[in-house]
């Protein structure tokens, strides 16, 4: 992937000439900048336990895959979280962090496939990409839209990175089909797929297909909301 960052006030000029794999026609994309705090509204997800208030700072529209979109809170997905080989299911509205007293600042998703050659690339400095990460206040998750969830963490070292089955491609952006007629459908968009979301408001706060993503958006999110908590 990339090397380990040291410091989120450095100049990122870390891509690798590396294409995206895909099973649809065209490139790789790149998002832009997320939304600000203007438009939140209350909510009654709480994070964390015991007696701690409700958290109020989540957005809730509109719901959807691109950048400044609401990413849904109700997609559950089966898979294993940091340090446990245990299977659990965890809903997308987990990632989330209003107020960061769960000390989680941006969230970094990789969508990939096992049959992705250049997402196994990706995958090989992962686990030491997310431990620097992490002590910058980022989680990073592993959507596995094709492959074994086990075995794809074992292969790479992944345990402290949440790795979770996603057959149903939840960050595919909906497209319409070649006729021009008929309903939106959702196609293979081409993997890595990296999205950042904002744990504060549960906005996407940026997205880019292939492994050219530089993580200047992720870092700089993280550096913000961590200076707010």
């Amino acid at each position: 992937m990339f090397a380990r960052a040291s410091s989120y006030l450095s100049a990122w000029v870390l891509a690798l000439p590396l294409a995206a794999c895909s099973n649809a026609d065209g490139g790789a994309g790149a998002g832009g900048a997320g939304l600000g705090g203007a438009d939140l509204v209350a909510s009654s997800s709480a994070v964390g336990g015991g007696g701690e208030a409700p958290c109020t700072g989540y957005a809730s529209e509109p719901l959807g895959v691109e950048t400044g979109d609401v990413l849904d809170a109700s997609v559950v997905l089966s898979g294993l979280v940091e340090g446990s080989d245990v299977e659990v299911s965890l809903s997308l509205g987990e990632l989330r962090d209003c107020d960061g007293r769960s000390g989680v600042d941006a969230v970094l998703i990789i969508a990939a496939r096992q049959s992705c050659a250049t997402c196994r690339r990706e995958a090989e400095t992962l686990a030491e990409d997310a431990a620097g990460w992490a002590e910058l206040g980022v989680r990073t998750v592993v959507l596995l839209m094709e492959g074994d969830v086990a075995a794809w963490r074992e292969a790479f070292a992944l345990g402290e990175v949440v790795v979770l089955a996603d057959p149903g491609e939840t960050l595919d952006l909906p497209v319409p089909p070649s006729s021009g007629e008929g309903p939106f459908s959702s196609t293979p968009n081409g993997t890595p797929l990296f999205v950042v979301l904002d744990p504060r408001t549960g906005r996407i706060h940026d997205r880019h297909l292939g492994a050219d993503y530089d993580f200047a958006t992720l870092l700089d999110l993280a550096a913000t909301n961590g200076a707010t908590r």
